[in-house]
């Protein structure tokens, strides 16, 4: 120590001995629980001791615990854990108030809390100890802003807490289960234990003036204990368990410590360096927490440096002090500018000092940051592409890629069709954007993992019985979901599969069977079996095989190999997969084995590739014969008989299903006469004319004899008759009509015929004929509808010989000649709208026409004689009149 050094010192004794130390007075605090006061006692010397306590003003207090002081304000801060309050008032008593209600309804009666209590003068923060919820809680000075700091733990029993101004650091005491001792920063961060051992109860913890001590008291083992802060040594200053003194709460002041007896309720003041203890106070109802206010700058002077702050620790024997230096700044008098690259800051750089508190890195290259601290991250954002995964190394990034990618940046797509194992048998790779795609081949099919071809092999087996009984084809066997069906389906599956695994039995090739269908004949059951094989070569050969072997197979009694199933059959056909989509209609489709080529075996009476031809026999041509009852179309096995045309033989022949001729099943000799016609066709033509001859004469009399009797009874004028009489249809003739006899039409005739034959014995010189027709009325003359045929003429009397028609080439009435004519509607009355009829008159009958019922053209009346007039109608049918004259 130099001389100057020194003299500062002696003279900071001297100045402490004659001067007071402070303008205010040092101050003891102590929480009087259960008399529900805070007491106060001050001193401006060295101690506490025989000082009276007076009770400071305050109101309605019930249990107090805790107790801190704001020398600035001198305000007063407790706790009540009766009340579950934080208040504040000043020392005279005034502004008290609660800055904070902690929840009192759902605490059970007689939960006695909070406890310690600090403030945090640098951030103007009051910190208390809540044991309820087991929280460290905190709030503005006023009681704003309040929230949890931390959580301490279940039933950890947080109790006395102390807050360190220099350490920028919270201390507490925790009374559960697992008793120990722990700082926090004041936002709550690092969070660290400083004893958990040798501990029952600590309670009362309290720092001394430079801080670097920490004190706590321990009332269940009645001693007095600290840590230093800095080289973490505990020491056990005083045990009290021989004197049965309980400490609760503790003060520092100075080189001495004061604490609270909750034995015998009183205030102590242990002397150091002597070791006495002396009583400040006895009898106080309940002393818990206290607290202890004093001014421990140096007085006087500042022995720092300036750059520091001089605290006192002892002032006897002898007096002490801590400089507490500023930022930057150490040594005993702060006169050391700390270098701020001394412990090295700069994690991934070097340090250069730039003065107090000041330092700069030069950061290492992919480092940035204050402290060269922050990894650059290459990766942000990411230069790797295609989903890969970037990772940031030192001096850059590395990409990961995803599969199917690679290069730098992931940017390049593997072409994995490349590698040889890239698909599997019977596969084609295609590559695709980060991968690849395997596709069977044309023509095979993805079959348990692997890519196959395959055949099919179809056939049918016919049996008569099953399990002992008769087959017989019911129609529940065409619907597949019927229950007959899939019994019978199951039954026939068991019995071929059998029989085909005797046959497949030494193959390599998977193979599946599928029964398809059945139809009648006992009972037909269709089947398919499908063979799988990655090799074609082997596919073609056992599909081969099966269709040869099965094929081959004797009828009788075919067996499951369970024995649940027999059955007896009688025939058994194969095919190969061709006839599975070949369709014989009327036949059976043929294979022959390896042969790809088909053919259908038809049914008798068909022909054709597909038997979809039916075969028919055309009518026979024998001499001097004819067919008796001939039919346009013959059919296979249909009969035909035929017959001699002079004599009385006959012979039936076949048709032959097959070959599409007449099987004879007998010889017919026809005989004739010397000039080759039959002598009985003679004979039965010259019989059969004559025969017709009288028979003609006869009616054409009787006709005329009846008609003229009767034609003025038969149709009246206006009436409509409804009977039939002399065979002859009597129909409704039109009004107007001035008689007539409706007639007949030929056979195999009808009024839409250009022209109407009529029987030969009604002459034409008796009758004319009259067609009569629907006629759209109207006042302009000669007007109608419709065209005109072409109009038969005939020469007069001569009703064979016919003179060439009037072509009207589809024209109407108005195209006429002028020898004809029509009726004039408008001299008629008829008013427009109206239905009428007309005739079309001939003015020149002998060398125009003599009407013929043979020559009836259609849509006309021809009438020789008067003129043509117009009768009104009703709409009506078309019908023919023969009229006499």
């Amino acid at each position: 120590m130099d001389l100057l050094q020194q003299f500062w010192i002696f003279t900071l004794v001297t100045v402490h001995l004659f001067v007071s130390p402070s303008s205010c007075t040092d101050k003891l605090f102590v929480a009087d629980a259960y008399n529900g006061t805070i007491l106060l006692a001050e001193t401006d010397g060295l101690s506490f001791v025989k000082s009276s306590f007076n009770r400071l003003p305050f109101t309605g207090l019930e249990l107090p615990v805790g107790v801190e002081f704001d020398s600035r304000t001198e305000i007063v801060y407790w706790t009540d854990a009766s009340l579950h309050t934080v208040n504040r008032a000043a020392l005279n008593g005034s502004m008290q108030e609660v800055i904070a209600q902690l929840d009192p309804i759902s605490i059970p009666a007689n939960f006695e809390y909070p406890y310690g209590i600090a403030l945090n003068l640098d951030e103007n923060k009051v910190y208390w100890a809540d044991q309820y919820h087991d929280v460290i809680e905190m709030a503005d000075l006023d009681g704003s802003n309040r929230q949890d700091l931390i959580s301490t733990g279940f039933n950890t029993n947080a109790a006395g807490i102390v807050y360190s101004t220099i350490r920028r650091k919270i201390f507490w005491t925790e009374q559960g289960p697992s008793p120990k001792i722990e700082m926090v920063n004041p936002d709550g961060t690092g969070r660290e234990v400083l004893v958990d051992s040798d501990l029952e109860s600590p309670n009362g913890i309290c720092l001394d003036s430079a801080e670097r001590r920490l004190y706590w008291t321990d009332p269940t083992r009645d001693r007095i204990e600290s840590i230093h802060l800095d080289e973490m040594t505990r020491l056990s200053h005083i045990e009290l368990s021989n004197l049965d003194i309980h400490p609760f709460g503790i003060a520092k002041y100075f080189e001495d410590f004061y604490f609270s007896d909750l034995n015998f309720d009183g205030v102590y003041a242990a002397d150091f360096p002597d070791n006495s203890l002396h009583l400040v106070d006895r009898y106080l109802p309940t002393p818990v927490e206290i607290h202890i206010y004093a001014d421990t700058s140096c007085p006087g002077f500042n022995l720092c440096d300036n750059t520091g702050e001089c605290i006192l620790t002892t002032r006897q024997p002898e007096t002490k002090f801590v400089c507490i230096c500023e930022p930057g700044y150490t040594g005993v008098y702060c006169e050391q500018v700390i270098d701020d690259c001394a412990s090295s800051p700069c994690i991934n750089g070097s340090c250069s000092d730039a003065g107090v508190l000041s330092y700069e890195c030069t950061c290492q290259a992919g480092f940035t940051g204050r402290n060269c601290e922050i990894d650059i991250d290459s990766c942000d954002p990411s230069p790797c592409l295609n989903g890969a995964t970037c990772v940031d190394e030192l001096l850059g990034y590395a990409c990961e890629c995803a599969v199917g990618f690679t290069g730098d940046t992931c940017d390049e797509d593997i072409n994995e069709c490349l590698r040889s194992d890239a698909c599997g048998v019977n596969e084609d790779c295609t590559n695709t954007i980060g991968g690849f795609q395997c596709e069977c081949r044309e023509g095979s099919h993805m079959r348990n993992g692997e890519c196959k071809f395959s055949l099919s092999v179809g056939g049918a087996i016919q049996f008569t019985r099953i399990n002992g009984e008769d087959a017989e084809f019911t129609d529940e066997l065409n619907d597949p979901m019927s229950n007959e069906s899939m019994t019978m389906e199951t039954r026939c599956h068991k019995v071929l599969h059998t029989v085909i695994m005797n046959i497949m039995s030494t193959q390599s090739s998977e193979w599946d069977i599928d029964i398809t269908g059945f139809s009648a004949g006992s009972i037909v059951a269709e089947f398919e079996v499908m063979i799988f094989d990655s090799d074609r070569n082997i596919l073609k050969d056992q599909a081969i095989a099966l269709e040869t072997s099965l094929g081959l197979q004797e009828p009788g009694i075919w067996q499951s190999a369970d024995g649940s199933v027999n059955l007896n059959v009688e025939s058994v056909i194969t095919y190969g997969e061709v006839c599975l989509t070949v369709q014989c209609v009327y036949g059976t489709c043929r294979t022959v084995p390896g042969d790809p080529n088909y053919s259908c075996a038809c049914q008798t009476g068909y022909t054709g590739e597909y038997c979809e031809t039916v075969i028919t026999c055309p009518l026979p041509d024998h001499p001097l014969s004819h067919v008796v009852q001939p039919q346009s179309v013959y059919m296979p096995e249909d009969l035909i008989t035929i017959e001699c045309d002079e004599k009385d033989a006959s012979v039936i022949w076949r048709c032959d299903g097959i070959s599409g001729e007449w099987i004879q099943l007998a010889d017919l000799d026809c005989q004739t006469d010397g000039n080759g016609l039959p002598i009985g066709a003679l004979i039965g033509i010259v019989a059969g004319a004559l025969f017709v001859l009288i028979i003609g004469m006869f009616l054409c009399f009787l006709y005329k004899f009846v008609n003229r009797k009767r034609m003025n009874t038969l149709i009246t004028n206006g009436v409509q008759l409804n009977e039939r009489q002399n065979n002859l249809a009597v129909s409704h003739p039109p009004m107007g009509a001035t008689g007539g006899m409706p007639y007949p039409c030929a056979e195999g005739k009808s009024l839409d015929d250009p022209t109407y034959a009529s029987p030969s014995d009604f002459p034409s010189n008796d009758y004319i004929s009259m067609y009569a027709t629907r006629i759209a009325g109207s006042l302009e003359k000669g007007s109608r509808f419709g065209t005109l045929p072409a109009i038969p003429k005939a020469a007069p009397h001569l009703p064979v010989r016919h003179l060439a028609p009037l072509q009207m080439d589809g024209a109407g009435v108005e195209a006429l000649p002028p020898e004809y004519s029509v009726c004039d509607p408008s001299a008629s009355g008829l008013a427009g709208g109206e239905m009428y009829e007309s005739t079309i008159r001939s003015d020149n009958p002998t060398n125009d026409m003599m009407p013929s019922p043979s020559t009836v053209p259609k849509n006309l009346n021809h009438n020789q004689f008067g003129q043509a007039s117009c009768r009104a109608t009703e709409p009506f049918d078309d019908y023919l009149y023969m009229k006499p004259y």
